[in-house]
């Protein structure tokens, strides 16, 4: 019994730091930590206005990428959206991806 309480409570406290984190990266602050973190791992990517809407999707509002060429990809107004639980049983045509220009 006291084994399983104990499970049960790892199990909630999980649950809650993971809706906590997802509230923070909804959040402008979270969503440039996550720009900032982007921009630094993918090499001649630029992102503005990113807004986060985790699990569902995303939305940035100009997205380029560039390489020691210039720029060779910019997409304006895009909004990347999931459907999470299609994704977790491996269905992934659920995927869109639309942009403005």
């Amino acid at each position: 019994m006291r084994l399983l309480r104990r499970l049960l409570t790892g199990i909630a406290v999980l649950v809650a730091v993971l809706v906590a984190l997802l509230g923070v990266l909804r959040t402008e602050a979270g969503s440039g930590l996550v720009a900032q973190l982007a921009m630094q791992a993918v090499p001649g990517l630029r992102l503005e206005g990113l807004r986060l809407n985790l699990p569902w999707g995303l939305a940035v509002a100009r997205l380029e990428l560039a390489d020691a060429e210039g720029v060779w990809l910019t997409l304006e107004d895009a909004v990347l959206a999931l459907a999470p639980g299609e994704l977790l049983r491996g269905d992934s045509h659920r995927v869109s991806l639309y942009w403005g220009s």
